[in-house]
């Protein structure tokens, strides 16, 4: 992997201590070292502890690097609550037509998910996202220009009304589009017989911390509201000191997964505003640009950061950079990305 340009060891201010935090290679001057991707010195391998590159949760080792799943979500009211979207590692979530909302979640294959869905078709600013990973794609076919564009990348394809149809299947109790479903056994059967099984997965990785102390922590309940179009696709955060986490609820309901019964959390909020979206003809499907530069305002700890997105080329990693341009540390755990184009309202 190309080293990347914030490939070195940081300073992150917390409350009023300083805090070295991991840039991938980066080597965090404490007790117990970790180490992003498995990567450690010889001299330093029998005290290392590794990073799951995906989220910076420490793992046991051979779990840090395994190749991103990203699945293709719906989010129609119907289909909540949906099985299996509270175990994702990282999710993208923005408009798709109609005013709906639809996700692209990321996990990594130590999941162990009986039904995963309903999986949807693609759109080409989610193949860009998924390029940043160099992820496994599944998804149920998709906008022209993401089919095109997704042939382009060279992403390994997983259709599942295509031909990856053996690793899908129709829930017949619902109505189609909205019953096609994976499942982990399904998804990492997918990646073992493919050509991935004998590569090493090789991305950018953000940048991770540990929690902040519980003293150092903003005020519980605090809430991001963020209005893309009407109730029916408001996502509402509820911060909670005692975890540290961000709890959703979409349309003023608790956002639940399936499997669990859980409310799906977070350990970061992300939005990232993007110039308002374009409207193509071919059924009023939308057109985001996803590279360049934007405001972000990053949730993390019960408080705010404002700062800057950084996305250079389709291929270089999404970054959240401070005013002075410098990595902003996320906390270990799952972050969500709320994508919002023009200037639809968030509050919080």
């Amino acid at each position: 992997m190309n080293t990347p340009w914030w490939a070195a060891a940081a300073v992150v201010v917390v409350g009023s201590s300083l805090t070295w935090v991991l840039i991938v290679d980066a080597v965090e001057p404490l007790t117990s070292m970790v180490v992003a991707g498995g990567n450690a010195t010889q001299e330093s391998k029998a005290a290392a502890i590794t990073a799951r590159r995906l989220d910076g949760v420490v793992v046991q080792p051979g779990q840090e690097n395994k190749w991103p799943i990203g699945v293709i979500i719906e989010n129609l009211a119907v289909v909540r609550p949906q099985p299996g979207l509270g175990s994702a590692k990282v999710v993208f979530e923005t408009l798709a037509e109609g005013g709906a909302t639809r996700f692209f979640a990321l996990f990594d294959g130590t999941e162990n998910l009986a039904k995963l869905g309903p999986v949807r078709s693609a759109r080409k600013y989610y193949v860009n996202w998924a390029t940043e990973y160099n992820a496994v794609y599944a998804h149920a076919g998709g906008a022209p220009d993401a089919l095109i564009e997704l042939a382009a990348r060279k992403l390994l394809d997983l259709n599942g009304i295509g031909g990856a149809a053996k690793y899908f299947w129709r829930d017949k109790a619902l109505a189609a589009p909205h019953n096609l479903f994976t499942s982990s056994e399904k998804l990492n059967t997918a990646v073992a017989t493919s050509p991935l099984a004998t590569q090493v997965p090789s991305y950018e990785q953000w940048v991770y911390k540990d929690d902040a102390a519980v003293a150092e922590r903003g005020s519980p309940t605090k809430q991001i509201i963020v209005a893309f179009s009407g109730k029916a696709f408001e996502a509402e955060w509820e911060y909670h000191a005692d975890t540290n986490t961000y709890f959703r609820s979409t349309a003023g309901v608790a956002h639940r997964d399936a499997l669990t019964k859980n409310v799906i959390q977070a350990k970061n909020v992300v939005v990232e505003f993007l110039p308002n979206e374009k409207v193509q003809a071919e059924k009023g499907r939308l057109s985001l640009n996803t590279t360049g530069s934007g405001r972000v305002l990053i949730f993390r700890d019960g408080k705010v950061i404002e700062g800057a997105w950084k996305k250079q080329t389709i291929w270089r990693r999404t970054s959240f950079v401070d005013a002075d341009g410098k990595p902003i540390a996320l906390n270990r755990g799952t972050t969500w990305v709320e994508v919002v184009p023009g200037r639809r309202s968030v509050t919080y």
